[in-house]
Order: structure tokens, then sequence, then C-alpha cells
């Protein structure tokens, strides 16, 4: 058990992913469908995924118009005008 102020094991392995996940992104020029959508909160994270958005949709596997488990309904919607022009 790590001691306060050190992460733990599983945090330090999720830190990795989210590095690497955003090496992907910066090197592959970002995720097409995630990047438009008015549900994107954060990078790698959503409305319908606030802990990360699962790999088969952040690496076009998946269309995420269709559904999606764990996405409780909430699904690709494109950002408005206005919005986009704020971003």
């Amino acid at each position: 058990m790590p001691t306060p102020g050190e992460a733990s094991e599983e945090q330090m392995r999720r830190n990795l992913d989210e590095t690497a996940k955003r090496f992907v992104d910066i090197v592959m020029g970002g995720m097409p469908q995630c990047d438009g959508c008015k549900h994107e909160t954060e990078p790698h994270c959503c409305k319908a995924f606030p802990d990360g958005i699962p790999d088969e949709i952040t690496a076009g596997e998946h269309d995420h118009q269709n559904p999606y488990p764990g996405d409780n309904g909430i699904r690709f919607e494109p950002k408005d005008d206005e919005e986009e022009s704020l971003q």
C-alpha cells in the first residue's frame, strides 16, 4: 500500500496509459469523432465515459453514433457552430 503522496501501481499504470493515449492522439492527429462531439469534456473523457473513452471508440473501430456498452444512452452528437467557435 502506498504512503500518502505516493502513487499506487494501478495509478501509475493509468497515468502511463493516459500518456500513451495522448501521444497517439498527437501523432495520429486526434480522435476525429470525439473531437467533434458536444459531449466531450476533456481529452479522452466525455459525458458517456467520464472515466475514459474506450479504446474501440478512440481507435475508430466503433462508430459511437451506435450504442456501446456502458454509454448510458449518450452517443456522438456533433458540436453546434457556436460551441465549435469557442474551442
